[in-house]
């Protein structure tokens, strides 16, 4: 019986007898079967490469109507998510921000749909892109604005925990309260003249 069985010739893509690759492919296995090549054909045509389509350059919507309609789909499909918190100093509360995946999605009706936000007065906070151009005049109109400005910053700034770290003065050590990262972040058009008032003050505070 151990010499009755058949060992194939190819095994594992190669000729027993002369050690070469064989490369199955048409000629060597014969015909396809022809509902199979039936099936591969229609998938080869399915795959063809298609007329490339013309984006048209015109509004996102085709009149007022669609537009009311699409501002009351996203703020439907906004109100529905689940956001983060931001805190905004100048209202003195937290604002819901918007997703940058979701303003990235419609970014054809977000000019609109912004301003829909504003009539309807909704305060939501959108993420500022790296390329928008921020403006380099003054952050406030006159001087009292800019006194305001600095004693509520200051307020803000001594209702908030801070870090410390021990500063030496001659022979004694005095604590230095730490402005966060994140304070000067959000106040940054506004931090060069704080600086300068909380100098002024004669306040100990790190920046």
């Amino acid at each position: 019986m151990k010499h009755m069985r058949h060992i194939k010739r190819v095994h594992n893509g190669k000729d027993r007898r002369t050690g070469q690759k064989i490369r199955n492919n048409r000629k060597s296995g014969g015909l396809a079967d022809p509902r199979a090549e039936a099936r591969r054909q229609k998938w080869v045509e399915n795959k063809a490469p298609s007329t490339p389509t013309e984006f048209s350059r015109g509004p996102c919507c085709r009149d007022a109507a669609a537009i009311l309609a699409k501002n009351e789909q996203l703020l439907s499909k906004l109100s529905s998510m689940k956001l983060d918190q931001v805190y905004d100093t100048n209202r003195g509360a937290f604002l819901p921000l918007v997703p940058q995946s979701f303003s990235l999605d419609n970014w054809e009706h977000m000019p609109h749909f912004r301003q829909y936000l504003k009539e309807m007065k909704l305060s939501y906070r959108f993420r500022l892109k790296k390329t928008t151009k921020v403006s380099s005049g003054p952050c406030c109109k006159d001087d009292a604005a800019i006194k305001a400005k600095n004693e509520q910053l200051l307020s803000e700034l001594n209702s908030i925990d801070k870090d410390h770290f021990q500063k030496s003065v001659g022979n004694t050590w005095i604590s230095v309260p730490i402005v966060p990262k994140w304070f000067k972040s959000d106040n940054k058009s506004h931090m060069a003249h704080f600086r300068q008032y909380v100098e002024a003050m004669n306040l100990p505070y790190r920046f």
